[in-house]
């Protein structure tokens, strides 16, 4: 898995392991428990923030959208075969947003972005004052002044608006086949407000990124992200609110909508990618997806980030763009489970007592080795994921580990044990339990049975115990002897 923050980049090593699937139809996530939230939720609630498994429901299943990408993606590849060379000069025109044509840096794409109509791109404002429903917002003015202008005419903000010019904002933008009303958006909007009375505005852009076309909600993101600057710049005139204090937050596709929008909007405080898209992305110009040029920080968690941690396309602050390349090349639909584990990553981290260390390293090898596991005297090799990222020193590439259920923040650990000389060869498991002082553990199987463990070798590694496991007062360790195939039998 992996996180950047405009050249501060997050590789997440994730063992994504409670997702299974139905034979051919629909993906289903075992439950889990809950160890973060003032509120209590239930096991099905946090279920459905990783999830879409449910027929009955209304959104698509992740079954569905991983069809619908795959289906659109091979037609896409067919059609540009065939494309023309005048199909390559149409373009489009929409009032307060201009023009787009196939020409330039989109030219590869062969699609243009439907209309505002079409999207029906939305705004919602949520406060401490209105969490739950929220109020409309509009981005259009009365008036036909251009964006750029210092008029502070415009209605369609309410008058009566719980907006907070003193306060923070914070946009959340959803991706690929979904919904502002998706639980996890809701769970976002609510851990902020816990943190701060922020003015939070979830983007609903459904029609616009709805199945069974990826090709051409990849290219209704430039238009949505264009809506949003023209909303954040009526803010500014409004509520005299300035871009550095405005933080986007997108997911999947949402993450290039937040790149397009910052494009539009310079000095934008901070864009946080969660797993932004790859298909159509990855590999093209900055301008063309989310770039470190977006903002004045920008972050991005790759969650599903397999392809890069086995060299298959390279890490980067401005290419680190990989969130859906292993479902598209290898087939694996139920990696999108992997893919929605970004946000969870993201809700947890606003919560202080969950920290996600991550180490500055030169490969995913060394890492899990134990090699990197040093923040250097000014803390600039690390950095911690999700929230407060950007109080952290560190930036560029970085490693960490997570659990594979919650809470998946973790205290790491680096284990070093020296062999002596003159012991011979042995075969043997070993096995490292940690206890702290109130009495908890947790036990970590450093060898298996059947691995040779020479004289003068020295094991070095990390483990990841739970995050209140910390003070760690004892250690015991256990080695058990393999007492070999005679005993065990031939399997």
């Amino acid at each position: 898995m992996y996180l950047n923050i405009c050249g501060l980049l997050f590789l997440l090593i994730a063992h994504i392991s409670n997702c299974q699937s139905f034979e051919d139809r629909h993906q289903q996530c075992s439950t889990r428990s809950t160890h973060f939230g003032v509120h209590p939720l239930s096991e099905d609630y946090y279920d459905s923030l990783d999830c879409s498994s449910s027929p009955s429901s209304s959104l698509p299943t992740d079954y569905e959208i991983w069809k619908a990408i795959k289906t659109s993606l091979t037609d896409w590849h067919r059609n540009q075969k065939f494309a023309s060379a005048d199909s390559n000069d149409q373009q489009v025109c929409y009032e307060h947003f201009g023009c787009f044509r196939h020409k330039g840096p989109f030219d590869y794409l062969n699609t243009l972005p439907a209309s505002p109509e079409s999207i029906g791109t939305t705004f919602s404002l949520h406060t401490r004052k209105n969490p739950i429903e929220g109020e409309p917002l509009d981005y259009d003015d009365d008036d036909d002044n251009n964006d750029q202008d210092s008029s502070t005419t415009g209605k369609s903000i309410p008058i009566r608006s719980s907006f907070n010019s003193t306060n923070g904002v914070k946009i959340i933008i959803h991706g690929f086949g979904s919904s502002s009303k998706r639980p996890w958006v809701q769970k976002m909007t609510e851990v902020l407000l816990q943190l701060d009375d922020f003015n939070i505005i979830n983007v609903d852009w459904q029609n616009g990124s709805k199945l069974p076309n990826y090709v051409q909600a990849a290219a209704n993101t430039q238009l949505v992200g264009k809506q949003i600057a023209r909303l954040i710049r009526k803010i500014e005139r409004l509520y005299y609110v300035p871009p550095s204090r405005f933080h986007l937050i997108g997911f999947s596709l949402g993450a290039h909508v937040a790149g397009f929008a910052g494009q539009e909007i310079t000095n934008i405080s901070r864009i946080t990618g969660l797993d932004p898209a790859s298909p159509l992305f990855e590999g093209y110009p900055a301008n063309v997806r989310l770039d470190p040029s977006d903002a004045k920080f920008v972050d991005v968690i790759h969650s599903n980030g397999d392809g890069f941690i086995r060299g298959g396309l390279g890490v980067g602050c401005s290419t680190a763009l990989g969130a859906l390349t292993n479902i598209l090349y290898h087939g694996q639909w139920n990696l999108l489970c992997n893919h929605r584990r970004a946000f969870r990553f993201f809700i947890d981290s606003v919560h202080q007592d969950c920290t996600f260390r991550a180490f500055s390293c030169t490969s995913y090898e060394d890492y899990v080795r134990g090699l990197c596991f040093y923040c250097g005297p000014d803390g600039r090799r690390c950095s911690n994921m999700g929230y407060f990222a950007n109080l952290s020193q560190g930036r560029g590439q970085m490693y960490l580990i997570t659990r594979d259920k919650e809470p998946f923040c973790v205290n790491q650990f680096r284990v070093q044990i020296q062999f002596t000389k003159e012991q011979g060869v042995t075969w043997g498991q070993i096995e490292l339990q940690l206890i702290n002082a109130d009495g908890m553990n947790e036990t970590f199987t450093l060898t298996q049975e059947v691995d040779q463990l020479k004289e003068s070798e020295r094991i070095q590694g990390l483990i990841v115990a739970h995050p209140k496991l910390t003070n760690v007062s004892e250690i015991t360790l256990t080695y058990t002897k393999y007492r070999g195939w005679i005993y065990y039998g031939l399997k």
